[in-house]
């Protein structure tokens, strides 16, 4: 019996080993697809939201205040960068920074938060954006591209690649709480500072 207990152990050990070897390259691959993803995005890509109420007006405040609560972080980073390209075509580079600013606060949430489920979004979504900041690129001041073009292009690389690490991770932890739901609990457990889809994953998965 022990023997056996030994045999299953070792099983589970090394099934564990394959998933997360298995992450690791998948996430690889992910980092060097957007590493060598150039300027060339899909033709169809297209931001979702116009830029409606813009920082030079005086109604801005509502915008920030009301508004954008009823969009996701997601969507709020179109808006602003739709806001930057406005800014941008009528030569306010103060407003256009506004917005990018407000854009980068958006960026950065949804980096680390990206739910699995919008994956796919999140992708044509960072597509659509790299694709706008580089149409408008020789609309800027040689001197403000790095802030506007190639840092924002940089932002949304890496939300790419965390959807499709947040993509593997849900389906390693899938697998792992069918298969050994000790090595789930080593491997999955989440503590409060974990993104809240994940945090409703393990307790779904845990239930």
């Amino acid at each position: 019996m022990k023997k056996i207990n030994s045999i299953l152990n070792g099983v589970n050990f090394f099934i564990v080993i394959f998933f997360m070897l298995v992450l690791m390259n998948l996430v690889a691959g992910a980092e060097e697809d957007q590493t060598n993803q150039s300027s060339e995005i899909k033709e169809n890509s297209a931001l979702s939201i116009g830029s409606g109420i813009t920082p030079d007006s005086n109604f801005y405040f509502v915008e920030d205040s009301i508004l954008s609560k009823f969009r996701g972080d997601l969507e709020n980073r179109e808006k602003k960068i739709a806001e930057v390209e406005a800014m941008i075509k009528e030569g306010k580079i103060d407003s256009a920074r506004e917005s990018l600013e407000r854009y980068q606060k958006y960026a950065e949430t949804a980096e680390k938060n990206i739910d699995p489920e919008k994956s796919e979004e999140a992708k044509r979504s960072s597509e659509a954006i790299q694709k706008k900041v580089e149409e408008i690129r020789n609309e800027i001041p040689e001197n403000e591209r790095k802030e506007f073009v190639d840092s924002v292009k940089t932002q949304e690389k890496k939300i790419s690649t965390s959807a499709e690490i947040a993509s593997k991770i849900k389906e390693l932890c899938e697998s792992l709480s069918e298969i050994d739901p000790l090595k789930y609990d080593e491997v999955c457990k989440t503590d409060e500072d974990a993104p809240k889809w994940q945090r409703n994953l393990d307790k779904k998965l845990t239930e």
